[in-house]
Order: structure tokens, then sequence, then C-alpha cells
């Protein structure tokens, strides 16, 4: 199923990027978005910051496309049960 596999690359931390996790699902990143929404309402995913333009001491600053101009960043965090 495309929402375990989606969350197995959050939980292992192999990619956060929308774009990259459509690649790597070999979907949309529009189905990426409503799956991570899908997620979220699920209690599975917890949006943890949603930046606003303060890059300043922010680590994400060189690949964020805030500082670009562009949308803001969304960080998301797993809160499902872990398969250890």
């Amino acid at each position: 199923m495309m929402l375990n596999r989606l969350m197995e690359e959050i939980r292992f931390g192999r990619t956060l990027e929308v774009g990259e996790l459509a690649r790597r699902l070999d979907t949309s990143p529009e189905m990426i978005k409503a799956m991570l929404a899908t997620l979220q309402r699920s209690g599975y995913l917890q949006q943890v910051n949603s930046c606003d333009n303060h890059c300043d001491g922010c680590n994400l600053r060189s690949i964020c496309h805030t500082s670009k101009g562009d949308n803001p960043v969304q960080l998301w965090q797993f809160e499902g049960p872990s398969d250890s």
C-alpha cells in the first residue's frame, strides 16, 4: 500500500521533500501532499513547524524554497507506532 511506503520513507528519514517522495514512490507531488494530509488526519504524522521566513540559523536554509521566494516549508514528525 502506498501510504505504508510513504510512512516508511518518512519514519526512516530517507527523504522528507515532497518532490523526492513523489519520485521514489512513482507518483505526483499532489498525491504525496494528499497522502500526508490523510496521515496527519489519521494521527500518524504531526506538522511540527511551518516556516514563516525566519531563515537566520535554520539548518534547512540551503535547500529551503522559502528563502528563494517560494512556498513555505512544512515539517512533519512521525507519530505512529514503531516496528521495533
